[in-house]
């Protein structure tokens, strides 16, 4: 019987990673918020579609935080919180 010369698992280079986020629409600012390699990354763009402003965090709530502030300062010049408030869809 001939021996087996082959591993029984090859480790594949690079996987699959699913993008797991959240959007919202502020001021006529488009908000998203979705996972990276290594936490959360915040982006907010103008009605052009034009990335306004980017940011990492390390949880969601933090990126969402950092969104909507920027959006909220960009159309109000005030820096209050109104990130709570907002309604978030959840997307996979």
């Amino acid at each position: 019987m001939p021996s087996c010369l082959r591993p029984a698992f090859e480790p594949v280079a690079s996987l699959i990673q699913i993008h797991h986020g959240y959007s919202t629409e502020c001021h006529h600012l488009l908000l998203s918020v979705e996972t990276d390699g290594d936490g959360w990354s915040a982006r907010v763009r103008g009605d052009d579609g034009r990335t306004l402003y980017a940011a990492h965090r390390a949880s969601a709530g933090a990126a969402k935080t950092a969104a909507v502030e920027f959006a909220f300062f960009q159309t109000t010049g005030r820096l209050d919180s109104i990130a709570p408030h907002l309604r978030w869809s959840e997307y996979w």
